[in-house]
This record gives C-alpha cells, structure tokens and sequence, in this order.
C-alpha cells in the first residue's frame, strides 16, 4: 500500500483508519532516505481519512517536521480525536491546532 505521493521536493501523506506502528513503518520505508537527503523540502499530512492517531506516529510526525522544518510541514484536516492527541501531546501549537479546531 502506498501512503506517500511525491511531486517534485513535496510530498503528501495520507492515512486511512488508524495512524498506528503499521502505517508508521510503511511511510518510513517510503520516505527515511528522502527526508535525510533532502530531497523532499515540502510535507502536507493529510487526515481527512485518519480515525485515530498513536503515540508512534505522533512521534514520526514530529521527526518529519524537525526534518523539514515548521514552515514546510503542513497538517490538514484531522478529526476531533486526532487533534486531541496532539493538543494531549502538547503539539497542537506545533502542528497549528488549538483546542477548537477540527
């Protein structure tokens, strides 16, 4: 299954369910080399589809961001629950979340 869609030094991740050790694997077999050679300057993590998110790929997301830097990383469209992780994680200002948002 293929979690990435790379444009040029953008890249967009998308999770289906649950953003759990499983996906995290796949996403970093997909992109580890790119992300360490900079060769993908842009990260957007799609959460339309995702129901829930784990502590590992909270902590995957936060390595991707360190890698490409706040400005390039981008969040979009998490549910409740995903931002609530987040904000639990005291990341919602990281990511750009705040309490009310969705």
């Amino acid at each position: 299954m293929k979690l990435t869609l790379i444009d040029g030094n953008a890249v967009t991740i998308r999770v289906i369910g649950r953003y759990d050790f499983r996906h995290v694997s796949m996403i970093a077999d997909e992109l580890d080399d790119m992300l360490h050679t900079n060769r993908i300057r842009k990260v957007t993590v799609d959460l339309t589809h995702t129901t829930s998110v784990s502590a590992a790929g909270v902590r995957q997301l936060v390595g991707i961001q360190k890698c490409v830097g706040q400005k390039f990383f981008r969040i979009i469209s998490p549910n409740t629950l995903v931002s609530y992780a987040f904000i639990a994680a005291a990341l919602g200002d990281v990511f750009g979340l705040s309490k009310g948002d969705d």
